[in-house]
Parts: structure tokens; C-alpha cells; sequence
């Protein structure tokens, strides 16, 4: 079972200009960020980070367990890292622990994204 949140460029205005939003990304992938040069690669990562840190924080919200250890405060998004795995599936969340426990998949379709956690072990995969 999945849990996914769909998400629109539009709503934030950054996102479309290639820059994140103030305070979406860890130092981590603040670096990651600043080696992409191309505008349409940089909107498409940021993008995937805009709905996976957003499907996070309504999951650690419900208190279900899923993202047990993500950081309960205003600056949890700069502190938990979405970084690829070796084999860039699935991608793991760093919680700054570097546990790396939880994973998530995103898809970027022009400005839509979606992104999806696995609420069960073992649900990892999906394509």
C-alpha cells in the first residue's frame, strides 16, 4: 500500500524559476541543486522534492509511524535529505541520522509531480 500527494508547479512561484522555495531544501541538496545548470532539469528535481517533502510532512503529521524520526520542528525540511539510492530506486530519506528507512518515489510530468511513500515493509518498488 501507498500513500501519494500530487502537486502543480504553480504553487510556488520559485519552482518555475529554477530556485527552491526558502527553506525546502538540506544543505545536502542545496549542493546537489547547484550542480544542475539546465532550467528544465533543475524545475524537474526541485519539483520532486516540493512533493515529496510535502507528502512527508502530512505523513509525520498523522503520527502513523512511517517517518518515525523526522524532526518536529519548523526547519524539518532542512534537515531531512531525499537522496537518490545507488541504483536511483528507490529514493531514500535521509533524516539526518543517515537511517535512510523511509523511501519514496516521485514522477515528474511537465508541471505536475506525484510523489509516493510505501506504508508497508517490503513496498518498496514501483514504476
Amino acid at each position: 500500500m501507498f500513500r501519494t500527494v500530487l502537486v502543480h508547479a504553480g504553487e510556488h512561484p520559485a519552482l518555475a524559476q529554477g530556485q527552491a522555495p526558502p527553506g525546502l531544501l538540506s544543505p545536502a541538496e542545496e549542493t546537489i541543486l547547484a550542480g544542475l545548470t539546465l532550467l528544465p532539469r533543475r524545475r524537474k528535481w526541485l519539483l520532486g522534492r516540493w512533493a515529496a517533502k510535502r507528502l512527508l510532512g502530512e505523513l509525520a503529521a498523522e503520527d502513523n509511524g512511517v517517518v518515525a524520526g523526522l524532526p518536529r520542528n519548523e526547519d524539518w525540511r532542512r534537515q531531512c535529505s531525499i537522496l537518490k539510492t545507488s541504483r536511483a530506486c528507490p529514493t531514500s530519506i535521509d533524516k539526518g541520522r543517515g537511517d535512510g528507512r523511509c523511501h519514496c518515489r516521485s514522477r515528474i510530468v511537465g508541471d505536475w509531480g506525484l510523489a509516493a511513500v510505501a506504508l508497508v515493509p517490503g513496498a518498496r518498488h514501483w514504476r
